[in-house]
C-alpha cells in the first residue's frame, strides 16, 4: 500500500534531512513510487500499478500539477521499476518485461516492446548512446 509521496531532500554539513514532502499521486493500492528520472524541469515517477506520471516542478522544488501517462498500450503490466533518460526520450521498463519509450516533448508514446530476459530491474546508458539492462 503506497502513499503516493515524494520528498525533497537536502544535504549540509549538519547531515542529511527532509525539506519538503509532497502529495503527487491519488492514495492507493498501487501508488508506491518505484522509481524516478529528472528530465528538465519535471520528474517522471514510475508506480507499482505500472503506471508513469510527470510531475512539474516549481521555481522552490514545489509540486506544481501531476498528469497521468495511461492508455492500454501506454501503462506497464507489472510495477515500472526504472526510468532513464536517452536525448529527448524517457524509456521506462517493468517487472513483466516490457519497455516503452516515450517522447519528452510532449509525453506521447513512441514504441514498445518485449525485453527477453523477463523482470527489467535496471537501466542505464552506455557511452556509445546503448542501453544496457539488468534482469531477475
Amino acid at each position: 500500500h503506497g502513499d503516493g509521496k515524494v520528498g525533497i531532500w537536502s544535504i549540509s554539513e549538519g547531515g542529511v534531512g527532509l525539506k519538503s514532502e509532497f502529495l503527487v499521486l491519488q492514495e492507493g493500492h498501487g501508488m508506491s513510487v518505484l522509481s524516478m528520472v529528472q528530465v528538465g524541469r519535471s520528474v517522471w515517477l514510475g508506480t507499482a500499478a505500472g503506471m508513469i506520471w510527470v510531475t512539474s516542478l516549481g521555481s522552490h522544488g514545489l509540486v506544481r500539477r501531476t498528469v497521468s501517462l495511461q492508455g492500454a498500450a501506454k501503462t506497464h503490466v507489472g510495477g515500472v521499476r526504472c526510468l532513464l533518460e536517452v536525448g529527448q526520450e524517457v524509456w521506462s521498463a517493468s517487472d513483466s518485461g516490457d519497455l516503452h519509450v516515450w517522447r519528452v516533448s510532449d509525453c506521447e508514446h513512441v514504441r514498445g516492446m518485449q525485453c527477453p530476459g523477463g523482470k527489467v530491474r535496471v537501466m542505464t546508458r552506455l557511452p556509445d548512446g546503448g542501453v544496457l539492462t539488468g534482469h531477475g
